[in-house]
């Protein structure tokens, strides 16, 4: 279902509307989504190979490579994710001189708000509160569901 752009300002429709308006573009949106997947998903089922051929043959494991097919450019990424075992980490950074392991490692430490709450004494609560920041985001609207 396609929607017309509405004649009126948002300001003139009543909430009720704008609710229907709200849920019709949401559906709209994860129908178009649902769509977008497929178009990727057999672009995949299409070029892959030949893009991680290509790529490999680069002599990398990840990159952009573009193709063209029918007269359109396709590009297709291969990205990497890294990840770091976090205990081995330390475990290294415990052998290491103290400047070695600034300049080596991102550090960062952080308390669980859970954590925090639990804190009963009160000395290591004023410590721990001076290293705490607390930033209120702006306010975010959703409908709630119908109850049925």
């Amino acid at each position: 279902m396609k929607l017309k752009k509405p004649k009126k300002q948002l300001s003139e429709f009543s909430i009720v509307r704008l609710r229907e308006i709200n849920d019709e573009l949401v559906h709209e949106i994860a129908e178009r989504k649902k769509e977008i997947d497929a178009i990727k998903a057999e672009l995949s089922n299409r070029y892959a190979e030949e893009a991680t051929r290509e790529i490999l043959s680069r002599g990398k494991e990840h990159g952009e490579y573009t193709l063209e097919k029918d007269g359109v450019k396709i590009t297709c990424d291969i990205g990497q994710k890294i990840t770091w075992d976090s205990d081995m980490l330390k475990e290294i950074a415990q052998t290491l001189p103290q400047d070695t392991v600034h300049r080596l490692f991102k550090i960062s430490i952080s308390v669980p708000e859970r954590v925090f709450q639990s804190i009963t004494e009160k000395e290591l609560l004023d410590r721990v509160s001076e290293a705490r920041t607390v930033r209120y985001e702006q306010p975010k609207f959703t409908f709630n569901s119908p109850k049925e």
